[in-house]
């Protein structure tokens, strides 16, 4: 299947750590575009079986030392456990190779990369705004990319030329929006876009209203606004934490919002409520127009 950037280089080997949802939907998209040889490395040696079954690795084991032939690896992993590999095993990956990640909090991945990774070796911070729900590779897919947004975020060590290939990458693995930004920016949109939401499908479906009645008086909106509440626990205690002044911040303007909500309901305001629920309406069009 040819698809993406004409530019992306299917000839590198590339490494993947962390064969689960995303590790597994990234080796199957790399293999269905056409990557050569592609190098899987996880911590259960099942998936590391089925990932080979499968024909989306070459080669998968759960020793990192595999990795020292690939050019281009891309970290699948928690940032406590990417920051823990980088640590133990920075010496197993070959010269000049490009490195990149698919963390959700950025700023406080920098120090640790700047200590961890050797100077030979690239380490480009990335997020593909791609996922589904479950987990695990058994839930990996190769077409979760397409149409997605992937957000480059680049440090001052990073080189022009290896910025372009992740581009590339990108580009080849279906995403259709791809902007560059800084840790902090990224951070603070995320804080908005991503921490917010899920924050606010926990609070829906932690409210008193959820009771085991209430599934025969739901349709699609209260889908919608409570998907994202059935979520990976351990991990999203992390993202939060550690994203957590620019998340109480997003959190605060949405209670003013919520605030102005509630005055107009509590005055009888229908020209203020009316405004309101216009003004959303047009702000979501034009949110709409903007991506597409």
């Amino acid at each position: 299947m040819e698809q993406g950037s004409s530019e992306f280089n299917r000839h590198r080997i590339f490494g993947i750590i962390g064969m689960g949802l995303m590790g597994g939907s990234y080796a199957k998209r790399l293999r269905q575009i056409g990557v050569q040889e592609i190098i899987g490395v996880d911590i259960s040696a099942q998936v590391c079986v089925q990932a080979e079954k499968d024909g989306c690795v070459d080669r998968a084991s759960t020793d990192p030392r595999i990795l020292r032939r690939a050019e281009v690896v891309i970290f699948c992993l928690p940032a406590a456990a990417m920051v823990s590999f980088l640590r133990q095993y920075g010496a197993v990956f070959r010269a000049h190779a490009l490195l990149t990640d698919i963390t959700g909090i950025k700023e406080p991945l920098v120090p640790a990369v700047r200590q961890y990774v050797r100077a030979d070796l690239d380490f480009i911070l990335a997020h593909p705004m791609a996922g589904r729900e479950g987990s695990g590779y058994a839930a990996s897919r190769a077409d979760i990319f397409d149409g997605a947004n992937y957000i480059i975020v680049r440090r001052e060590e990073n080189t022009a030329a290896h910025l372009r290939d992740i581009g590339h990458l990108a580009r080849a693995l279906g995403c259709a929006h791809i902007v560059t930004v800084t840790p902090a920016v990224h951070d603070r949109y995320i804080a908005y876009t991503s921490n917010l939401p899920h924050i606010l499908a926990v609070a829906l479906v932690n409210s008193a209203g959820l009771h085991r009645r209430a599934a025969y008086f739901t349709a699609g909106s209260f889908r919608d606004a409570s998907r994202v509440a059935d979520i990976n626990a351990p991990l999203w205690t992390r993202l939060l934490l550690a994203n957590k002044e620019n998340v109480l911040h997003e959190i605060s303007s949405f209670q003013a919002s919520l605030q102005g909500l509630t005055q107009a309901l509590r005055d009888g305001d229908e020209d203020a409520l009316l405004t309101l629920l216009e003004k959303a309406g047009q702000r979501r069009r034009e949110w709409l127009h903007e991506r597409n």
